[in-house]
């Protein structure tokens, strides 16, 4: 059977008023109803489709604290059935000695997610492979720009999404075994992570998953 990414939508969407996500950090507290969830992962969707017609075997990277930027940005990811690219073992997301963000995967990333441009930029211009996409995402929950310029090639990842549509756009249906998370020498495909999210909420599914700390956390 195939999973069709606008019943997955449509059901958070209806998921009702009351919190789907809450979130702490930084000196903010969040709560997101399902229906909020759903309009900013769709928007998620609509950009990747958009930019580079995202779906199965894309490979995206978010370089990302825990956060419910990076919750929305993994449930859009995965509406158009793209793969979350986990660090390489001995990698991680701080910076090496010259500033420089450690290794992620041997294999290319088609999309970087982050909230560091600068060092990525670094990275790039001193040879390493530069994604399709690019997006520099601000972490104030409020925040409605980037604070500052962006180097060329970069996407706004606050004005650039909010511009897109509430409603999930044209999105293939894709397999279960596609894979939905990657590492050094593992994968887990979308049925595991489906299952999985019955038992523990999706937010705390990709916490566990990331080697986070679980600040971000889904309805019991």
């Amino acid at each position: 059977m195939m999973l069709d990414p606008h019943a997955a939508f449509s059901s958070l969407l209806a998921s009702g008023p009351r919190p789907r996500l809450t979130w702490s950090g930084g000196g903010e507290q969040l709560e997101l109803s399902g229906r909020v969830c759903a309009t900013w992962a769709a928007k998620v969707a609509n950009l990747l489709v958009e930019e580079i017609d995202a779906g199965p075997n894309t490979r995206v990277h978010l370089d990302l604290p825990p956060h419910w930027r990076t919750v929305v940005w993994a449930l859009g990811a995965w509406l158009t059935g793209s793969c979350l690219v986990l660090p390489d073992d001995g990698a991680d997301a701080t910076p090496g000695p010259d500033g420089e963000p450690r290794p992620v995967a041997s294999a290319p990333l088609d999309v970087v997610v982050t909230s560091r441009p600068g060092p990525w930029e670094e990275t790039w211009a001193a040879g390493r492979a530069r994604p399709e996409l690019a997006v520099a995402v601000p972490l104030p929950s409020f925040a409605m720009r980037w604070p500052g310029d962006l180097a060329s090639g970069w996407l706004d990842g606050a004005v650039d999404v909010a511009a897109q549509p509430d409603a999930l756009g044209p999105v293939a249906a894709f397999r279960p075994d596609a894979v939905a998370l990657a590492g050094a020498g593992w994968h887990a495909p979308f049925a595991d992570v489906t299952r999985a999210a019955r038992v523990t909420p999706v937010a705390e599914v990709l916490a566990l998953a990331a080697g986070a700390s679980a600040d971000v956390r889904g309805p019991r």
